[in-house]
């Protein structure tokens, strides 16, 4: 009777372990599966960022339908990393990779919210865009139809501006360091671009406001030289302007900043440490970023520019050489418009190179000259009135129908038979006693002539030729001269010639000598001189002018992203410094940290600012450290001790420094030698109380500037020299607030990453906890902080309760 229930419970039971079986055979089977199409997902993820990286303005059109298919990647990787996302979070312990499993996540969901916001702003765009890159429209009907896109879609992009912010905090709250070698460095470089995204996207949304404004905007840019540091990143070198008319922007040449002046106009006083450092009795465009603050120096560059050019000016972009450099080093190779091609590692040698003359290059075989009429003798004449000191020997006279002969008596100046220390068959007019014959240097022979430079007095030595010669003859002239500190205006520096004749002398034929100081260089090569004084900065408009050219072309995708990065950095870094008049732009840019702003914060506070007002370039050679030492007390009073050094590693064997004594050679390595004036300030809170100040050439002076309080000083180092400033004071009793000290230490623009040590000494140190830059050692009083100023940096410590 139960035969039949029992064979259905033992077919049962085989169903149930078959049903089982087939299960985990199907779970067996569907991991490998899923496994597959992940990779498969990853395959076409990979496949879909390459097609977006070859894009070029002739397949733009095709851009949204990746961005679409890079959105589906994105998606279906979320879900077949369900599992192990849910997990990420939890797995920071795991060894070597716990960083990056835990950044998984983040970068997923930033990653969806990038091309969410990229596909709804291009979906906006597209059409006026890919009509201007087919030519099939004019830059001003697309951006016409672009701006009525834009008023369109507000709301969409600033929802799509929404999802990018949050995004991009999202990306710079993950600390690259730590990821997995693989990553870490694409994940720096993400970080450097994020920000540029959002600053693109917001002024995108003001780009209606923009273009619809009557008349042309106008900007300047700025290039600034840090190996001569001034206050806002180095001596303004160059000028350009950017003019941007209903939105098509036109770039204007970059002049040389000496030739923007216009001194036919009433220009301003200089500010008084300017006058006092560099005796300057008018400020000039090119001095006038003298404060740190760069808003403050903007405004100052564009006034002195507006009153010498009578050109409104809507903002200011500077860079420095070292943002130069490493943006054209990105782009690099690049074929500058003469042919010539820059290769990489190159640019900053290029640079140097075309400021210096080619060496030989001022020594030549002499010039031509043609009498005019007939003549029965010949007057030279070596004459000399500027400031600087002047060497000259080897004139020579040569008349092309007798070649070889030298008409001019003691030509080199070896004869001097009555021991006055002048040379014979020639006569002195206005010599002094320091004018005289020398044997320290010496062009041929062993004597040269030496004549030190009085403005007010012109010097020379005169010999007359008794030699006949019919209208029409030549003669072969030269001489040469040493130059040292010779001044670029004043007096006459030349050798020149005058054919007499009965009815008096024909106008004097001169040839000139070059200023500066320059060793042995023939009469006439001032010519030389001045193409290259004003050519010497042309490399770096070329240079700009093939980059310029390179990115509106045909520049890959893939190092698109770098230069984009490297200008992520540069911002970061403060070579690059900016400045709108319009205060919507200006926020945009003052939200990243980009324009350069003496920093508003709270509680402590230290900007240190050099500038050098030396006339050269030696800021490339000297090298600086900071110590800053910071004591609270119980009572929550705070006590600073700063101690700057700087080492001038140029190795001139100059010994005596003269600042006046003018001495600029056509040679950029030659400027970076030599002494170091700086003048220094030192900007700490405002109600800061000095107590203490040592190391300077003057008494440190105390006042208040952009709303702080100001140390300063000035110094001079000789080459190979090491000086030390060290300055006490007491920080005001608002410096701790809320039980907390905080610190912000600001870099000066143009500097790299100096070297700093912070010491913080409090009572109780062991219960205090710290936020912001983590401290590198703990000790019993306090901590220490072994950093740099490649950027700002921030630090917050918790004190503990009394």
């Amino acid at each position: 009777m139960q035969t039949r229930p029992l064979r259905w419970q033992v077919r049962r039971r085989r169903l149930v372990h078959w049903g089982m079986l087939a299960v985990v055979l199907l779970l067996l089977s569907y991991g490998p599966y899923r496994g597959w199409q992940t990779w498969q997902h990853l395959l076409e993820l990979r496949a879909h960022l390459s097609d977006i990286r070859s894009l070029s303005p002739s397949n733009l059109d095709s851009l949204g339908a990746n961005l679409a298919h890079l959105q589906r990647d994105v998606t279906l990787l979320k879900r077949d990393f369900s599992y192990p996302l849910a997990m990420a979070p939890h797995l920071g312990w795991v060894p070597l990779v716990g960083p990056t499993l835990q950044a998984g996540p983040v970068v997923l969901s930033a990653g969806e919210s990038l091309l969410w916001a990229t596909a709804t702003v291009w979906e906006v765009v597209q059409e006026p865009v890919v009509a201007v890159a087919e030519g099939a429209s004019a830059t001003n009907e697309a951006l016409t139809a672009l701006s009525t896109e834009i008023l369109a879609h507000d709301a969409q992009l600033e929802e799509a501006a929404s999802q990018v912010h949050e995004a991009c905090e999202l990306i710079g709250a993950i600390d690259a360091s730590r990821l997995v070698p693989q990553l870490s460095a694409r994940m720096s470089q993400l970080q450097s671009v994020t920000p540029l995204l959002t600053a693109a996207l917001d002024c995108l949304i003001l780009l209606p406001d923009f273009i619809s404004q009557p008349g042309d905007r106008t900007f300047l840019l700025l290039a600034q030289n840090n190996d001569e540091l001034r206050p806002t990143g180095g001596f303004i070198s160059s000028i350009g302007t950017l003019t941007v008319a209903q939105g098509i922007p036109r770039f204007g040449s970059m002049v040389d900043s000496y030739q923007v002046e216009d001194w036919s106009k009433p220009h301003p006083d200089p500010p008084e440490a300017l006058r006092e450092y560099m005796q300057l009795d008018l400020w000039a465009t090119r001095d006038a970023n003298w404060w740190p603050d760069f808003p403050t120096s903007a405004q100052a560059v564009a006034e002195l520019y507006e009153l010498n050019q009578g050109q409104q000016i809507d903002g200011v972009l500077a860079t420095d050489m070292t943002a130069a450099v490493r943006l054209l080093e990105v782009l690099t190779p690049l074929v500058l418009p003469g042919g010539e091609r820059l290769k990489s590692g190159k640019v900053a040698e290029g640079l140097q190179n075309s400021w210096s003359l080619p060496p030989g290059s001022l020594v030549t075989s002499g010039v031509v000259i043609t009498a005019t009429r007939p003549f029965s003798g010949i007057e030279l004449k070596l004459s000399y009135g500027r400031r600087g000191t002047a060497w000259f020997d080897t004139v020579v006279l040569e008349d092309l129908r007798n070649p070889g002969v030298n008409l001019v008596r003691n030509p080199s100046f070896e004869e001097d038979a009555d021991y006055d220390r002048l040379p014979d068959h020639w006569q002195a007019i206005g010599l002094a006693t320091g004018d005289h014959l020398v044997t320290d240097y010496a062009h041929s022979g062993d004597k040269s002539l030496l004549i030190r430079g009085d403005p007010t007095v012109e010097k020379a030595v005169v010999q007359r030729i008794p030699y006949s010669g019919p209208s029409g003859a030549s003669f072969r002239l030269s001489a040469e001269s040493r130059g040292d500190g010779i001044d670029i205006e004043g007096g006459p520096y030349a050798l020149s010639v005058t054919f007499l004749s009965k009815e008096g002398g024909d106008k004097a034929i001169v040839a000139g000598f070059p200023f500066f100081t320059h060793d042995w260089a023939t009469a006439g090569s001032d010519r030389i001189m001045s193409y290259w004084w004003r050519h010497r900065k042309d490399f770096l408009d070329q240079a700009v002018e093939a980059a310029a050219s390179k990115l509106l072309s045909h520049f890959p995708a893939a190092e698109s992203l770098e230069f984009l990065a490297e200008i992520g950095e540069l911002l970061d870094e403060r070579h690059i410094q900016i400045y709108m008049a319009d205060p919507s732009l200006q926020a945009i840019f003052q939200r990243h940290g980009w324009t350069g702003e003496v920093a508003r914060a709270r509680g402590d506070q230290l900007l240190i600012v050099d500038a050098n007002v030396g006339y050269n370039k030696v800021s490339a050679r000297v090298e600086q450290s900071v110590d800053y030492r910071v004591e609270i007390d119980p009572s929550r009073r705070v006590r600073s001790t700063l101690s700057i050094r700087y080492h001038n590693r140029s190795t001139s064997a100059t010994t005596v420094c003269d600042k006046w004594k003018l001495s600029y050679e056509p040679n950029y390595e030659a400027l970076t030698q030599g002494c170091y004036w700086d003048y220094v300030r030192i900007y700490v809170p405002a109600g800061a109380e000095l107590q203490a100040g040592r190391g300077g050439d003057e008494p440190m002076k105390v006042s208040s500037e952009l709303g702080r309080t100001v140390f300063a000083t000035s110094l001079v180092l000789r080459p190979g020299e090491q000086r030390e400033l060290h300055i006490e004071y007491l920080l005001p009793d608002h410096a701790v607030r809320d039980g907390s000290y905080s610190l912000t230490l600001q870099k000066q623009a143009g500097t790299d990453n100096i070297p700093v040590r912070i010491c913080i000494d409090m009572p109780r140190a062991s219960k205090a906890s710290y936020e912001g830059l983590q401290p590198d050692e703990l000790t019993p009083d306090g901590a220490i902080y072994q950093t740099d100023l490649l950027v700002d940096r921030h630090l917050v410590v918790r004190l503990p309760g009394q």
